[in-house]
């Protein structure tokens, strides 16, 4: 008889179904951690925005004033944080959100403008007047469930939003967008 010192079919076989089986178990958990690194990327960029706005707001004079953008040292767009402040343009953008609408991510939504879209919505204005440092200054509102259509009213908005004190919110709501509140 000869001895054989090499491993047989089955054993090969076992171990094979084994280290599946735990990558069965170990990848979908690891999936999961990568998602909530990148939603802690997102959350930490919306508090630098907001440490980067009130840097501006300080240099124009428009600490502790409520009212329209411009009498609160707001800059009118994005991009005059990124002129003057030298943000670099990645800031605006969450890293990937589980609903992007594009694969490279979705921009965070700036939310102190005037402009008036209805009648029954408040003006930027009033609404920092009456909810003062509690206003929301930057929202990332693109995390929902990917198997519902997104203008659905049964999609659930889920997202960040950052207040001009700095706190950050959660937001979980289902429902339209015109809907939300923070």
């Amino acid at each position: 008889m000869k001895n054989s010192s090499g491993f047989t079919l089955v054993e090969v076989l076992v171990v094979i179904s084994i280290v599946a089986v735990l990558a069965g178990i170990l990848l979908p958990v690891l999936a999961e951690s990568k998602e909530q690194a990148k939603i802690a990327v997102c959350k930490q960029q919306l508090h630098q925005l907001q440490v980067a706005l009130s840097l501006y707001r300080s240099e124009h004079e428009g600490d502790n004033l409520y009212g329209p953008a411009s009498q609160m040292g707001l800059p009118p767009t994005e991009a005059r944080l990124v002129d003057v402040l030298r943000l670099p343009l990645k800031m605006f953008q969450c890293t990937a959100p589980p609903n992007a609408a594009s694969r490279s991510g979705a921009a965070y939504m700036i939310t102190f403008s005037d402009d008036k879209p209805d009648p029954q919505v408040l003006t930027w204005g009033q609404y920092a007047k009456e909810e003062m440092d509690q206003a929301v200054v930057f929202a990332d509102m693109n995390h929902g469930d990917r198997t519902v259509p997104l203008r659905s009213p049964y999609f659930p908005h889920k997202g960040f939003a950052v207040r001009l004190s700095g706190e950050l919110l959660t937001i979980n709501k289902p429902g339209s967008w015109g809907e939300l509140v923070f």
